[in-house]
């Protein structure tokens, strides 16, 4: 490629490059990102529109889980960029360089969005089993909504933190404009801590709810609401587990290779597993869908509804404060 290749390899950081394969491989490969990114559009708009329709599923309990599904629509959206980068930027040169930084950072929000979800519902279902009887009062209605919000405005910092490396100091045209060790503690180093915090944080609630259930059981007067409340927080602790376990699991094949290639690694095997891994990381918003439909009763009744065109249930709107209990 000349001299401004050997450029580039020098200045720019090596885990924002990738190799698609090339002929009938290729275009398999994009037709899999296509049709996971339609599902993804499809199954998290249908969420979106079933809890809205549904005045059972218009309660505080579905506040995260309306904005988790808002949160995969635009990551989805977002993973578009990674698409685009793959078919017409790679590989990089010099002249793709600032058009590849962009791109590369309007998918760090949708993922970023995502992570913060999850710690969120880690948070919200941490306060119900360890603290249940001031779980009501710890979160109210307009608690929930302000952390969605915090949420949102969290993921657009991070965004504007990556896109001030492009105002500060001067750089060349085959230099990257995003700080490698700013980037290697966001991805990598966040995504640990992480990781490692919410195994602890689940932990602890299975240890606690283990024990509220042997109290329950041994107790001599029998509290059939009580028994019938806890059941319910286990099942929906249950299944926003199984929600962040499926994250952990598809992402974090995505994150290891960017820590093996921030330590130094130059392997090209790693460059062509790379869109794979990403891919995997993307079907994570497909399967929340998947997990509701198994292990909610309530979203199981609301998507049959609205695939069966049945007559809307509820008129309000889900984006109103109000209308969450």
């Amino acid at each position: 490629m000349g001299n401004s290749s050997e450029a580039h390899q020098d200045n720019f950081p090596f885990l924002h490059a990738s190799e698609w394969p090339e002929g009938l491989t290729r275009w398999l490969v994009v037709a899999m990102w296509t049709t996971t990114i339609c599902l993804c559009v499809l199954t998290n708009t249908l969420t979106l529109i079933a809890i809205g329709r549904n005045r059972v599923l218009q309660t505080r309990s579905y506040v995260l889980v309306t904005s988790l599904a808002a949160a995969d629509l635009v990551t989805s959206v977002s993973m578009t960029s990674y698409l685009i980068r793959g078919l017409f930027l790679m590989p990089l040169t010099c002249h793709t360089l600032y058009v590849n930084d962009v791109l590369s950072i309007v998918e760090l929000y949708g993922i970023s969005l995502r992570v913060f979800h999850t710690v969120a519902i880690a948070v919200d279902r941490y306060i119900c089993v360890v603290w249940p009887l001031r779980y009501t009062t710890m979160l109210t209605s307009s608690t929930m909504v302000a952390m969605v919000a915090a949420l949102w405005t969290s993921s657009l910092v991070v965004i504007f933190a990556y896109f001030s490396f492009f105002f500060v100091g001067e750089k060349s045209a085959c230099e990257s404009r995003i700080n490698p060790t700013f980037d290697l503690n966001m991805k990598v180093g966040t995504s640990l801590l992480i990781s490692g915090a919410l195994f602890v944080c689940y932990g602890r609630m299975y240890a606690i709810s283990r024990q509220q259930k042997k109290r329950i059981a041994q107790s001599n007067l029998p509290n059939n609401a009580e028994e019938s409340n806890k059941k319910r927080e286990r099942k929906s602790t249950l299944i926003m587990l199984t929600v962040m376990l499926s994250h952990l699991v598809l992402w974090t094949p995505h994150f290891a290779v960017l820590f093996i290639m921030y330590a130094g690694s130059r392997s090209r095997i790693l460059l062509r597993l790379q869109p794979y891994f990403t891919y995997i990381g993307t079907l994570n918003s497909v399967t929340n869908f998947g997990i509701y439909t198994l292990m909610n009763r309530d979203m199981r009744v609301a998507y049959a509804g609205l695939l069966s065109c049945e007559k809307e249930r509820s008129a309000r709107n889900i984006f109103v404060v109000s209308a969450w209990k």
